[in-house]
């Protein structure tokens, strides 16, 4: 399995979000064929176990989608309240991801 290695410029979406009562920060990088690749993700301050489990998580999400897993597939594992939404950080961020996404895909026509 090969890892898809991205340029050193590249565009990227930064944005807040809160989550059961905690503030997250979080960026998306995207490949050259506007996919997303990468994701930052912080929570409370530096060095307590919120914000490196917070980080960790990111960085192995990252990797997950620069080896090919597909967005849609890490979706479907994320942890879900009874209702459906994501109840971890890297879930919500996931679902937030494929929301933009498909708000980006261009919509069919309708034919009479």
């Amino acid at each position: 399995m090969t890892r898809n290695r991205l340029p050193a410029r590249r565009p990227c979406e930064t944005f807040n979000f809160q989550l059961s009562g905690l503030s997250y920060t979080a960026s998306v990088g995207f490949d050259t064929k506007g996919q997303p690749a990468e994701i930052f993700l912080g929570a409370g301050k530096a060095g307590t176990h919120l914000a490196v489990a917070t980080q960790e998580a990111a960085i192995i999400t990252s990797l997950a989608l620069q080896y090919g897993v597909p967005l849609q597939v890490l979706r479907s594992s994320a942890l879900r309240a009874e209702n459906g939404t994501a109840e971890g950080s890297v879930g919500f961020l996931i679902d937030a991801i494929c929301k933009r996404l498909e708000a980006k895909e261009p919509k069919e026509l309708d034919q009479p």
